[in-house]
């Protein structure tokens, strides 16, 4: 059973490592689509870089709002911490289908796709920062978006 499971883990590595590509994700910019995902593929991201950012909005007792992932801070997500998505494609999810969950990328994640779509990029800040910096991201699993 062990061997078993150290041959999986070895065809694992080199399926995510003959699909491997590199991309700029600027810090600065909303969700970036990176590439094509299908369900239950395993793909794997690794990002280096620094980001600083400036808030520019105000809060009020109750802080800052984390109900809108695609506007706001996504809770469970470090702030400023560089975050993932699988989206359906063109957005449109089908009936009964959950919404798409933002995960932490951070420095390394493995990760299974949980339905088809395409995979977006963006940092954890608040609305209305104004964001500087780069990060070099690695994604192995993906089909790179043309």
């Amino acid at each position: 059973e062990l061997f078993e499971r150290q041959v999986v883990r070895i065809f694992a590595e080199r399926i995510l490592d003959s699909s491997t590509f590199d991309i700029d994700v600027d810090p600065a910019k909303s969700w970036q689509p990176v590439g094509r995902l299908s369900k239950d593929q395993a793909f794997r991201i690794t990002a280096t870089g620094e980001s600083k950012f400036t808030l520019t909005a105000s809060a009020g007792p109750a802080g800052l709002p984390e109900s809108n992932p695609a506007e706001d801070l996504v809770a469970g997500v470090p702030l400023g911490g560089l975050m993932g998505v699988v989206a359906p494609p063109g957005g449109a999810r089908g009936a009964g289908e959950k919404a798409p969950k933002p995960f932490l990328v951070g420095v390394k994640t493995d990760r299974v796709a949980e339905r088809d779509g395409v995979l977006y990029l963006k940092l954890n800040v608040p609305p209305g920062s104004k964001v500087t910096g780069k990060f070099s991201v690695t994604v192995s699993g993906a089909a790179p978006l043309e």
